[in-house]
């Protein structure tokens, strides 16, 4: 059975993002951003919400936007490798190489590599419980 972990960024107060809704606050320095890089790149597949896979496609075309670190080129390559799962009701296709959505058929408990729900804490308490059940 695959491992499951579940990743968020917050303030030392437990927010997620500002009072206009922005996630700009919690830019990582470049030795966070190279802590996260070993934290995923084992990840085998990332779990989103709608919300939270829409602000990671940046990533999918990061590689050709001038200016980033080396740090934040290696995060994209990782996170463009990795496969990712996408629950929403919403979401009526998605936009980036490896991603499935909850209306396709997907078994998660024969995957030995660890698996990564990344989210808000607001979208977390929205998530049914049964997209937790992995056996």
């Amino acid at each position: 059975m695959a491992k499951l972990m579940y990743v968020t960024n917050m303030s030392i107060d437990g927010h997620v993002e500002d009072a206009t809704g922005s996630f700009d606050w919690g830019e990582p320095s470049e030795q966070l951003h190279s802590f996260f890089n070993d934290l995923i790149r084992p990840i085998g597949t990332h779990l989103y919400g709608r919300s939270m896979y829409e602000v990671m496609t940046y990533w999918e075309t990061a590689l050709s936007v001038p200016g980033h670190s080396d740090v934040e080129y290696e995060f994209a390559r990782i996170w463009q490798n990795a496969e990712k799962i996408v629950y929403s009701t919403t979401l009526t296709s998605a936009s980036t190489n490896t991603t499935s959505s909850p209306r396709s058929t997907v078994t998660l408990s024969r995957s030995s590599r660890p698996l990564l729900h990344t989210t808000s804490v607001s979208a977390a308490h929205n998530l049914p419980a049964r997209h937790f059940m992995l056996d």
